[in-house]
């Protein structure tokens, strides 16, 4: 996992009385185990060369002995075991979603028929007919950058790819990318289908859900974009 929830008040209310030591130490340890998703080395000395702290082994061994089970040889978190088999289980779902070309998609409502539809301005009826004649409003015809559902690109980013990073800032440049990807988009037609669909098979690739280089700004430059439409990252280990 590269990335996994930490709540700051449930974290303070179990760790307050640490020392600054044993406080980085027991991040560390967390940050190790949701990395690897698998318990810790039974041996102090392994686990501290790990976490890159040979010379506090006393620390780490508080630290383990009041925060962990020894279990079968290797050191235990249930709380972080809980919170992986859940990550697994919905990245599960959203492979299975992407093998089957992404979730189904909802039926779309039928067309209004515009002879009911259209509001007549009885004190004018020349009024509204002249209005009838004009021709309908696109996208286009207002900038881009209002009609970029950024929010909307990074929730589905995020549903079907929880194995990858979350966003927590939508910086300038991730906005950019995101803008020019759904430029290109909104002139061929298409809409957040098309997003969901491309999420959905990227969910499809080993080598990009495990690549620690593969983001939702990666995604969104339009040299990987391409790549990735192009199967180029699909089929490798």
């Amino acid at each position: 996992m590269h990335y996994y929830q930490f709540n700051i008040g449930d974290y303070a209310s179990h760790a307050n009385h640490l020392t600054e030591i044993e406080d980085l130490g027991f991040r560390r340890l967390l940050d190790l185990y949701y990395l690897t998703e698998s318990p810790l080395p039974g041996d102090i000395k392994s686990v501290c060369r790990l976490v890159r702290m040979r010379e506090f082994e006393h620390e780490i061994s508080q630290v383990l002995a009041e925060f962990f089970v020894f279990e079968d040889g290797v050191w235990v978190n249930k709380r972080a075991d809980e919170e992986i088999k859940a990550f697994r289980a919905k990245a599960q779902v959203a492979r299975a979603n992407g093998r089957k070309g992404g979730r189904p998609k909802t039926q779309s409502k039928p067309k209004a028929n515009p002879e009911e539809t259209q509001r007549v301005n009885l004190a004018n009826p020349e009024e509204t007919q002249s209005k009838a004649k004009q021709e309908p409003r696109t996208i286009n015809q207002e900038p881009i950058e209002t009609h970029t559902p950024y929010q909307a690109i990074v929730s589905a980013y995020e549903e079907r790819l929880p194995m990858l990073p979350r966003i927590k800032v939508l910086t300038d440049s991730r906005k950019r990318h995101m803008k020019a990807r759904w430029a290109k988009a909104v002139k061929q037609g298409k809409g957040m289908d098309y997003f969901e669909g491309f999420f959905d098979y990227v969910a499809q690739s080993e080598f990009l859900t495990t690549g620690s280089f593969c983001n939702l700004e990666w995604l969104m430059k339009e040299a990987n974009f391409v790549k990735v439409i192009e199967g180029n990252y699909h089929g490798k280990a």
